[in-house]
């Protein structure tokens, strides 16, 4: 559901990139998540403030790597860059999650993990590249194309940081302050913007209705999703569904932009499918009987 969530907000940031500027579309995005959980957070936030307050240090770092880092980049990316050409770079955050979490945590990989994860990136490369060698033969990278490699880095180091976040905490709260701290990160951005005279934000319809989606759904839900995966089933585990995210992609192509199914698009998801079911059940079933 999150990577479903998620792949809408790849394409509202693209399809509008023209009505809303990046640091517009993250201030609006976060600062209109953070109005959305008050209601649902406060009587949690009452009793366990004294609590986050110890912890304000891995707040305050979680807050900025997702949202001020890692989104706003985003939306810098999808601004410069090709539709492909960012999912080809989004597609290697499982790689980045695992390798951080050995790095910080020594997490080990099973060699059956490792099996999941290359099919899964098989999969991917199936899908954007239209199972065309061609394709990305021909591809150039740009500063957009860093700019996804930056977020990527961004968004892999709060998936292996969360689990230092104090467990004692409500999931609101921790949205709560990721949502606000993070909007707040983001107005350095956004002032810089307006000075650079690059700030766009069009009052209209869809774009109101597109800051209300990624607010409400790819924001409050998805991240509480998130969150909620990590902690269930870890940073290497969670990272192989992020290679749904091309596919969802091409799948709201499709019945948004009246584009058509192809045969790559059947191979591509099997192949992510297969991945995924032996990252995460088959890897575990192992782990259990060892």
């Amino acid at each position: 559901m999150t990577m479903l969530m998620w792949s809408g907000n790849f394409i509202i940031g693209r399809g509008l990139r023209d009505l809303l500027s990046p640091a517009s579309f993250s201030l609006w995005r976060w600062s209109l998540t953070a109005l959305l959980v008050v209601p649902f957070a406060w009587p949690h936030l009452k009793r366990q403030w004294p609590i986050m307050l110890r912890h304000w240090r891995i707040l305050l770092l979680l807050s900025i790597l997702m949202v001020s880092i890692g989104n706003t980049l985003t939306y810098f990316s999808l601004e410069a860059t090709t539709a492909i050409n960012a999912a080809l770079v989004n597609a290697v955050q499982p790689v980045v999650m695992v390798v951080i979490a050995w790095l910080l945590d020594r997490d080990a990989v099973s060699p059956l993990q490792g099996v999941g994860i290359t099919l899964s990136l098989i999969g991917v490369v199936t899908v954007v590249s239209r199972a065309d060698i061609d394709v990305i033969l021909a591809l150039r990278f740009n500063l957009g194309d860093l700019w996804m490699f930056i977020a990527v880095i961004s968004f892999s180091f709060y998936a292996v940081l969360h689990r230092r976040a104090p467990r004692d905490v409500h999931p609101l709260c921790l949205l709560q302050v990721i949502s606000l701290v993070g909007a707040i990160g983001v107005i350095p951005t956004w002032i810089g913007e307006h000075v650079a005279g690059a700030s766009r934000m069009a009052m209209t319809t869809e774009s109101l209705a597109a800051i209300f989606y990624i607010a409400f759904f790819a924001s409050f839900l998805a991240i509480l999703f998130w969150n909620r995966g990590l902690a269930v089933v870890g940073p290497n585990r969670a990272g192989v569904f992020i290679y749904l995210l091309p596919v969802f992609s091409s799948v709201l192509s499709i019945a948004l932009l009246d584009e058509h199914v192809r045969l790559y698009h059947l191979v591509g998801f099997a192949f992510i499918v297969v991945g995924i079911y032996v990252t995460t059940r088959l890897a575990t079933r192992r782990a259990a009987r060892a």
